[in-house]
């Protein structure tokens, strides 16, 4: 395992609380219910910063100090991302908002 790519330390049941290692895979806690992916935020500090960050890819895997995928060799991507905010000018006025954005989500290949 490359321990560079991902901070993420463990996984962590939104309704109990139980923890699970983040080196298997997970679906749901034994109580049935969502598990939250959880980070060593002062590692990924170390990494994520606006010059690094804006000299990478321009895909989700730019993040991927936050990312719950621990190994390169399970990182996909299918072109997501970097979708257009598009201004909404008319809109904008009828509401009274100077910056009315819609993100178009719309290209995303999913």
């Amino acid at each position: 395992m490359n321990e560079k790519n991902s901070s993420l330390t463990h996984l962590k049941c939104t309704n109990c609380g139980k923890e699970y290692d983040s080196t298997e895979v997970h679906k749901l806690c034994s109580c049935g219910k969502v598990l939250f992916a959880k980070y060593d935020i002062e590692k990924a500090k170390e990494t994520v910063s606006f010059a690094n960050i804006n000299n990478r890819r321009y895909d989700i895997w730019r993040f991927h100090e936050i990312m719950p995928v621990l190994e390169d060799k399970n990182r996909f991507t299918l072109g997501e991302g970097w979708t257009p905010l598009v201004k909404l000018p008319n809109l904008g006025e009828k509401l009274e908002l100077n910056n009315l954005y819609v993100k178009d989500e719309g290209l995303n290949p999913t």
